[in-house]
């Protein structure tokens, strides 16, 4: 799953979709010790106060994040409600400390948690996914170049050791979880390992020149080192071609290392998750890491595929259980907290999960899907497992051409993905969390050329799944919360009738009342409208800031596509929150103009009177 990026001189460079460039020239990552918190560019130390002072800068609007368990394949939480966690992943806080990128974690924390109706907020993710990287860690006592020099391709296992982990956590993770929790978040640890193909150099006629590494041992077939980074054992090694026992070894003990690390380190905290491990890869069934083929090249040729749901693919689910139970031990040696687990062919193999669960408590299963053809419909592939098991739909999503690099398993908008995601998302007990919530790593929620400093420009609706799963985060914030209850301010009542400020409770009075008259342009009853609006309030002084956020009213069967405001005095915008100030005192006639999929069209008007 390849991707493109940008080096700190806005050069083109490849990437993964959790990969970018090495060096910017960025400082290291400083010494401190255990939870002293930092802004993880790694160069000036703050006070202690970071995750409070982040989580006071915004109106952040968070959950109870009590400790959660499994019971059948469903969450629950230590009064037995059941619980539905929807969030959003990020890219590596090591990655997010380059200099080119402009943004550290802490800002893009900040974002994803702020709640309030700025043009900034309306974001309502229980769940902040992160993935670790071993190649970034292994970066942060590098002045974050990771170990191998190599732009593209993940680190070969073994490269890492407890030195990097600690200034990794201290730097990055830690600071990190402690802003989680005060900002009532959830927030899973990711070991992020997957990608062994799409960067070969006999690809370099499809993707262009760069540096890709040279050959780490016989059979690497020049993939940047990554083809040894397979996840089988020593003692399956010799079923697979082109492998060497050594590299089995390596990335075992990296996985003990790491788990016997990070486990212990968060095990008393209820709001963290831990995920083994990201993206298995191959061995699968077809002509990946099959015994009798050899990798796809990327001319197109090579064996096929064979279907998840084939006989034949659950021998390398068994197997894959085989070689992971041992990691999931290691874990559970340390912590009871909640863990979630990938599956051969980048977690695709969720299929298989019922018919062969690993040995432990409160083990929960991963699944990834974009638009891949093969992985229809969701249903089968992921929805039914989840009726069995629990399902963590922890990475989707599209990019309208299929991004930077023309992908086709990205390829899509919004009108041919987001109704399919969405009601396999409603109809079976999931917990999403879509990819991703940054300008770099693909599908971006956010515009790379445009999205840098302070600025976020977020991408069309069609084009990534960004303002879709704003909305549908939104539509959902009070749904399946730990204590069965709202959250925890700043929306109380939205959305049941009760007063909240956002006034989108039927018959509340947040918005004065005037948020409910069913004025629009198309005469239509309040039902009829697309969206409608809820400003703070419909009387203001002069240059007094009025916030105006969206009720979606388009019912079944459409969705929203655009969304277009006229202020009154000559101001325009666009998008589901904004904030207005008016320079002088009279009547000003604000217009809501929604536009549907199917092409409907209705605008929703409120008068505001400034004095």
């Amino acid at each position: 799953m390849a991707r493109r990026t940008y080096n700190a001189d806005g050069t083109d460079e490849p990437t993964t979709h959790a990969d970018g460039p090495t060096s910017d020239g960025s400082g290291g990552p400083g010494t401190i010790s255990r939870r002293n918190v930092m802004r993880a560019v790694g160069t000036t130390a703050l006070t202690a106060g970071l995750a409070e002072s982040i989580v006071g800068s915004v109106a952040a609007v968070g959950i109870d994040t009590p400790w959660l368990h499994r019971d059948g394949n469903l969450i629950r939480d230590e009064s037995d409600n059941k619980v539905i966690l929807r969030g959003v992943n990020i890219a590596d806080p090591a990655r997010l400390a380059r200099r080119w990128r402009k943004k550290d974690w802490s800002d893009v924390f900040e974002k994803a948690t702020d709640t309030s109706e700025s043009n900034d907020g309306g974001w309502y993710n229980r769940i902040i996914r992160v993935p670790t990287q071993p190649q970034d860690i292994s970066g942060v006592n590098n002045n974050l170049s990771p170990a191998h020099g190599d732009d593209w391709g993940p680190l070969l296992p073994g490269q890492i050791d407890e030195s990097d982990m600690e200034a990794y956590f201290s730097n990055y993770m830690d600071p990190l979880v402690d802003a989680a929790e005060e900002a009532g978040v959830y927030v899973m640890i990711d070991y992020h390992r997957h990608f062994p193909v799409f960067h070969q150099p006999q690809n370099e006629s499809d993707l262009g020149e760069y540096q890709c590494g040279t050959e780490s041992f016989p059979n690497d077939l020049g993939f940047c080192g990554e083809r040894g980074v397979l996840w089988n054992s020593e003692e399956q090694a010799s079923e697979i071609d082109g492998y060497t026992e050594e590299y089995a070894a390596e990335l075992d003990q990296e996985l003990e290392m790491y788990w016997n690390f990070v486990a212990p380190r968060y095990s008393d905290r209820s709001h963290v998750i831990y995920d083994v491990y990201n993206e298995p890869t191959g061995p699968y069934a077809g002509d990946w890491g099959s015994p009798t083929a050899m990798p796809q090249s990327g001319n197109g040729e090579g064996g096929d595929d064979v279907d998840v749901v084939e006989q034949e693919s659950k021998q390398y689910w068994d197997m894959w259980v085989d070689r992971a139970q041992p990691w999931i031990d290691t874990v559970r040696e340390h912590a009871d907290n909640l863990l979630t687990i990938g599956s051969p062919r980048w977690s695709q193999y969720t299929y298989w999960a019922p018919h062969n669960e690993f040995d432990g408590d409160d083990i929960c299963y991963t699944g990834h899907a974009y638009t891949h053809d093969t992985l229809r419909p969701l249903s089968t592939y992921f929805g039914e497992p989840a009726e069995q098991v629990p399902v963590f739909f922890s990475e989707f999503g599209w990019a309208e051409g299929g991004g930077k690099d023309d992908f086709a398993f990205l390829e899509g908008t919004a009108s041919e993905y987001a109704p399919e995601f969405e009601d396999f998302i409603e109809n079976y007990p999931v917990h999403p969390i879509a990819w991703c919530f940054d300008h770099t790593f693909e599908p971006a929620f956010f515009k790379h050329s445009t999205s840098k400093d302070s600025t976020w420009e977020i991408w069309e609706y069609e084009a990534r799944p960004g303002q879709w799963w704003q909305e549908f985060l939104y539509e959902h914030r009070n749904a399946d919360l730990p204590g069965g209850g709202s959250s925890g301010g700043g929306d109380d009542g939205s959305g049941d009738g009760g007063s909240g400020d956002d006034g989108s409770g039927d018959g509340g009075s947040g918005d004065d009342g005037s948020g409910d008259d069913g004025s629009g342009d198309d005469g239509g009853s309040s039902g009829d409208l697309i969206a409608k609006m809820n400003p703070s309030t419909t009387s203001a002084n002069v240059d007094q800031r009025i916030a105006f956020s969206v009720r979606d009213t388009s019912g079944s069967g459409r969705w929203i596509t655009d969304l277009e405001w006229e202020f009154g005095d000559g101001t325009t915008a666009t998008g589901w929150w904004n904030a207005h100030r008016y320079d002088s005192a009279g009547s000003y006639t604000v217009r809501l103009t929604a536009t549907a999929n199917n092409g409907d069209g209705t605008t929703h008007e409120v008068a505001i009177t400034v004095s």
